[in-house]
């Protein structure tokens, strides 16, 4: 007799009062299993839940890592510009000076170009070398101004600085061989 059969004979049994027979051994282990099988499932879904919710939570703490970085480049960014303030507004009044043709002290100008650099430096920002210094050719960091090839590690000088932030190359400096 199949379980379906011997749930309806079961169920006639007690609508007439008559005792229903103890469960057959496989009965008990069928029955045993089921529960289990539903305490599984039941445990299933209560994990589905919790990894969506920390799926969840993930995304939104990610979003806000996210945020953070932009807001701390803004502030960096926003740092840098504010020193940057003063050296531009002294350049300014220099390119209005020489726009308007009074004489304007090249020493006034060097000082604020260096002025620039120093506060550059300290934001990050380097240079590769100065006009007329000479180096090892380092093809990362120099771009050859001529035609013919220079071996690596030959001896450059240098045009045109170039800068490096933070260890990545902006601008390659430019270069030529060396003079003499």
């Amino acid at each position: 007799m199949n379980a379906f059969a011997r749930y309806f004979s079961n169920l006639g049994r007690a609508f007439c009062g008559q005792a229903t027979p103890p469960p057959a051994n496989g009965d008990i282990a069928a029955a045993s299993l089921r529960a289990r099988t539903a305490e599984l499932e039941l445990d299933l879904r209560e994990r589905d839940k919790l990894i969506q919710q920390m799926k969840r939570e993930y995304a939104e703490l990610l979003g806000n890592c996210e945020r953070a970085a932009t807001d701390s480049g803004n502030l960096r960014i926003e740092g840098i510009l504010c020193n940057l303030c003063g050296p531009l507004a002294s350049l300014a009044v220099l390119a209005t000076g020489i726009r308007d043709g009074r004489d304007v002290s090249v020493a006034d100008f060097a000082g604020l170009v260096d002025e620039l650099e120093q506060k550059l430096g300290a934001s990050g920002l380097l240079s590769l070398g100065r006009p007329g210094d000479l180096a090892p050719l380092n093809l990362a960091e120099h771009q050859f101004l001529g035609s013919r090839a220079v071996p690596t590690g030959s001896v450059v000088q240098i045009r045109l600085p170039g800068y490096r932030l933070d260890g990545k190359v902006l601008l390659k400096a430019m270069v030529t061989v060396k003079e003499g």
